[in-house]
């Protein structure tokens, strides 16, 4: 668990507003182009504690929950901060005979985030004090070896695409009997074991259907490991990012060949569009596509690139592409998101989007965590480290005034020092307002490229917090109160206005 003095190490990063003389009050549209809400899909179904619990009352173990869209750990909101790849770590099993530097990494580290992933197999005894987001071992490494026998499964002279598209078909044909044998025994019961004595959650899958190396994870696959998870862990917490680009995925080539076809065939499907493209058992990324039935990449100059994704309908396509994966992978796992920082670099206001659609598919009970770039991976060419963590810092408090409830940052080993601790500022940054973020929400809207929402502290204070998404112009924010913000471009202010 996130230690108490954590909370203290930054105060809020707050102004005192400053009204003008004559206050102006207007009322702006949200752009036209902006989907409007769809209906709602059963939400996760873990439930919820009304009162906090100590580790007595728990045996040691933690409790969690889920409403309002927030993660309960023993009865208090937990904001979930996290590092996927701690910079200057190195991930180790076993003994080693030198662990002090990992050790004084890790320490480091669990100082500031919350929550710190780890695979399976790689935990270690001073990794305490912190929740593991813990990864599962190869689910299909293990089919392969275990469950279906070392011969029943060889790729052939058609390569590994086809393979991979054959057994995942299989997988889903047969689920009582692979959940229900060899994997609930040998994946659940084993990160069960292994994890069980720590603050953990489950990383039940990492990008399902956007892999560059597998088929897709298909929905009904993960709400039995799901299952198998909570039989054995009633009060656990289970998580699952669902893309790696939110341009498109395989669900949707899936959906949209069946809309075609009727059905999924035996083999691996080939061209059935003009563009040779599509279809190509050679190119998985040729099967990714969006909602609306188009493919996201194309062949040009001998490599796959992304096909432009014109401004005046990127709100809308991005919308549709989650709201129709979440929709369906909303009884994947308590807890959904997304890893799509290139994305959001191109265009900040996604991170919103994102949040809304999965909204709209998973109803108001599923907290939602969004991954950001915390390796300057994404950086647009050109752009200064601080100009791109001002970009990062855009991305999370939209995210935040949409209502998303917890971020993870994406990063590794070799990450630049000097960039992470500019990450490292801006997470002190973000744990200095987690007091407003963890009030009551009285608002959250759009004015234009203005995205807000304003809160109430028990106290009876209150906040507004408002982000320009527009990376070259100014923008305002104006309230019925009087409350006027002048902002910069991708600027974050957190005001307090009463």
């Amino acid at each position: 668990m996130l230690a108490a003095s954590l909370f203290s190490c930054a105060g809020p990063a707050v102004e005192q507003e400053k009204k003008p003389e004559v206050p102006v009050v207007t009322t702006e549209k949200a752009p036209e182009n902006t989907p409007s809400p769809k209906p709602t899909a059963t939400a996760a179904p873990l439930s919820a504690t009304a009162t906090s619990l100590s580790p007595q009352q728990t045996g040691g173990k933690d409790v969690w929950a889920i409403r309002d869209g927030w993660a309960y750990q023993n009865g208090a909101k937990f904001f979930a901060i996290g590092v996927w790849g701690v910079p200057g770590f190195r991930p180790t099993r076993g003994k080693v005979e030198n662990e002090l530097p990992n050790i004084q990494k890790f320490e480091q580290t669990r100082s500031l985030f919350n929550m710190v992933f780890v695979q399976s197999g790689y935990e270690k005894t001073y990794m305490r004090d912190v929740t593991i987001l813990a990864g599962w071992p190869k689910l299909k490494w293990r089919f392969r070896k275990g469950f279906a026998g070392p011969d029943r499964w060889r790729p052939d002279k058609n390569g590994d695409n086809i393979l991979d598209y054959q057994e995942m078909m299989f997988i889903r044909q047969n689920l009582d009997s692979f959940f229900g044998g060899y994997i609930k025994k040998h994946i659940v019961n084993e990160l069960h074991e292994r994890f069980k004595s720590r603050s953990f959650v489950w990383q039940v899958a990492d990008e399902p259907n956007t892999g560059f190396e597998n088929w897709l994870w298909h929905p009904s696959i993960l709400e039995e490991y799901q299952r198998a998870v909570k039989e054995i862990d009633p009060n656990s917490l289970t998580f699952v990012d669902l893309f790696g680009t939110i341009r498109g995925d395989r669900f949707a080539y899936e959906e949209h060949y069946k809309r075609r076809f009727g059905s999924l065939p035996s083999q691996l499907p080939r061209g059935y569009d003009s563009n040779n493209l599509e279809g190509d058992p050679d190119n998985l990324l040729s099967y990714i596509y969006a909602a609306d039935g188009t493919p996201v990449y194309e062949r040009r100059r001998g490599s796959n690139r992304l096909r432009p994704q014109a401004r005046s309908t990127f709100r809308s396509k991005y919308y549709d592409n989650v709201y129709q994966t979440a929709a369906a992978y909303s009884q994947t796992a308590d807890v959904l998101g997304v890893n799509c920082y290139a994305d959001f670099a191109e265009y900040p206001e996604a991170a919103g989007i994102v949040v809304d659609a999965i909204r709209a598919a998973c109803g108001n009970t599923t907290p939602i965590w969004l991954y950001f770039d915390g390796a300057a991976y994404a950086k647009p060419k050109g752009m200064s480290d601080s100009k791109y963590v001002e970009l990062v810092k855009c991305q999370i408090y939209l995210s935040i005034v949409h209502g998303a409830t917890g971020l993870v940052f994406w990063s590794r080993e070799q990450t630049d020092p000097s960039h992470w601790s500019r990450i490292e500022a801006l997470v002190r940054e973000v744990i200095g307002n987690l007091n407003i973020v963890k009030s009551t929400v009285l608002e959250s809207a759009v004015q234009g490229d203005v995205h807000f929402a304003r809160y109430q502290l028990n106290s009876g204070a209150q906040y507004v917090i408002a982000v320009n998404s527009n990376k070259s112009s100014r923008r305002e924010y104006r309230d019925e109160g009087g409350t006027r913000l002048a902002l910069r471009p991708l600027e974050v202010r957190i005001v307090q206005t009463r």
